[in-house]
């Protein structure tokens, strides 16, 4: 019963969000993946 509220909130929540990019006519924001990917040199001995 929970999660068939769960799934409703999220439901209108990416309903707005939909309509918020048509009326503003943005497209959804993106961040530059050089910015969130990185090298991590991990040395396991």
């Amino acid at each position: 019963a929970f999660n068939a509220f769960f799934v409703l909130g999220r439901t209108i929540g990416f309903i707005g969000h939909y309509l918020d990019e048509k009326r503003l006519d943005m497209p959804l924001y993106r961040h530059p993946w050089d910015d969130i990917l990185y090298d991590v040199n991990c040395d396991i001995e």
